[in-house]
């Protein structure tokens, strides 16, 4: 009898040996010039090759952000207040992205209540071309739904999925990160 392989085993050892090339591609980092060879981009001209058309404003600009949650006692779940000011992003996407990353990152399906997405407006200029556009910030709800961690909420992991659908923007956050309601009010 001769020894065969199975497909599984040669598909797990396949996907092992690309894991290390995987792991070498520059994703993420921001030391690693993007342009062309022998050219010294700055930072954010790196950005501004690869970000998508909707962000492009917003890596110029600072938001701030309020994140705060209330728990209604007897309910499973909590209710999420997020406000962003205008930071030249689209906000067409806005909420719906920071509810995708929700489910990425913390591993929750949150249940959308509101999303305003002309919640408060600025004009803005673009310092490359000098044109200036009126931009938006948002004004969302949402519940997030049991279970969570007792005693953080979750709210380092809601923090973090809004910094990623937020175009790498500058942000200042309210009382640092997401927060309980109750204890600043």
């Amino acid at each position: 009898m001769r020894f065969q392989p199975s497909p599984i085993v040669s598909v797990a050892f396949a996907l092992g040996a690309l894991a290390g090339a995987i792991n070498a591609l520059p994703l993420g980092d921001d030391t690693t010039d993007l342009g062309p060879s022998g050219h010294n981009s700055t930072a954010v001209e790196r950005r501004a090759d690869t970000l998508p058309s909707d962000c492009q404003l917003a890596q110029y600009f600072t938001g701030n952000v309020d994140c705060y949650y209330k728990h209604n006692n007897g309910a499973n779940w909590l209710n999420y207040i997020v406000q962003i000011t205008p930071t030249g992003q689209d906000t067409d996407g806005w909420c719906k992205g920071i509810e995708d990353n929700i489910k990425g990152t913390c591993g929750k399906d949150v249940s959308l209540k509101g999303c305003n997405k002309k919640w408060e407006w600025k004009q803005v200029q673009n310092p490359t071309t000098n044109e200036v556009a009126t931009a938006y910030g948002i004004d969302m709800n949402f519940h997030y739904k049991w279970p969570w961690n007792e005693k953080t909420r979750d709210a380092a992991c809601v923090q973090d999925a809004i910094s990623k659908a937020t175009c790498g923007a500058t942000t200042t956050w309210t009382h640092g990160g997401c927060y309980r309601w109750a204890d600043y009010h």
